[in-house]
């Protein structure tokens, strides 16, 4: 062993090297090409900013050192792994799914009752009126 821990890998939907879905403003079919993605980072910090076109979520890394180490602004010093911008249609979309796959997750939990759930107070995007 040459002393260097090995990162979990992200998961992947399935066994499948493309994953497909529909965008939901256009309808077009969006064919994710999972032999492209580059390599997973860690974050355990996002900073969100926003100006009327787009947000920024910026992912960082904060190591357990980095609370004795203090930045020159008397805060922690967080390392940027990733930074992604999209339009706030996009944001809204990724919320969206995300709150979805919580709720889903927090039902088969174990501690299921512990969980705090979202509450959807409009209806999704693109679905159908009940």
């Amino acid at each position: 062993m040459n002393g260097t821990k090995s990162k979990p890998e992200a998961p992947r939907p399935a066994e499948s090297k493309a994953t497909e879905s529909k965008a939901p403003e256009s309808g077009v079919q969006v064919v994710v090409d999972w032999d492209s993605e580059p390599v997973a980072v860690y974050s355990n910090f996002v900073s969100v900013s926003n100006r009327p076109e787009d947000f920024a979520l910026v992912f960082c890394a904060i190591s357990p050192g980095a609370t004795q180490a203090a930045s020159s602004q008397g805060g922690v010093l967080a390392r940027i792994v990733s930074s992604v911008r999209m339009p706030p249609s996009n944001l809204y979309q990724l919320l969206v799914v995300l709150s979805d796959i919580w709720n889903k997750g927090a039902e088969q939990a174990p501690n299921s009752a512990e969980i705090p759930r979202f509450v959807r107070t409009q209806p999704r995007p693109g679905s159908k009126k009940e």
